[in-house]
């Protein structure tokens, strides 16, 4: 995928879905001409949602605190939201990204 970006040329994206970062990491890694990268995830247990990654707070606090760490050498191009992908998508203007 970071190739593929790198062709288009493209400068910014989002990851809706995050959970420790090592997607997001492998992502930016190869992902060079990257000025930004919008990582989206609640971080949080989710009521009503059956799902294996649904975990308790501190399970999530715990991912939160896993990624920003495996994300500092991408300090500058990595912006955390956290947040329902819903309201991310909210923020973004159509084809933005």
């Amino acid at each position: 995928m970071p190739e593929l970006l790198e062709e288009h040329k493209l400068k910014s994206g989002i990851e809706i879905g995050v959970k420790q970062g090592s997607y997001a990491k492998l992502i930016l890694d190869g992902w060079k001409s990257c000025e930004k990268y919008h990582l989206v995830d609640l971080w949080a247990k989710q009521e009503h949602y059956e799902d294996v990654a649904n975990v308790n707070n501190s399970t999530h606090d715990k991912f939160y605190e896993e990624t920003k760490e495996t994300l500092k050498s991408h300090r500058g191009k990595a912006e955390y939201h956290r947040m329902l992908s819903t309201e991310a998508a909210k923020k973004y203007l159509t084809r933005s990204l």
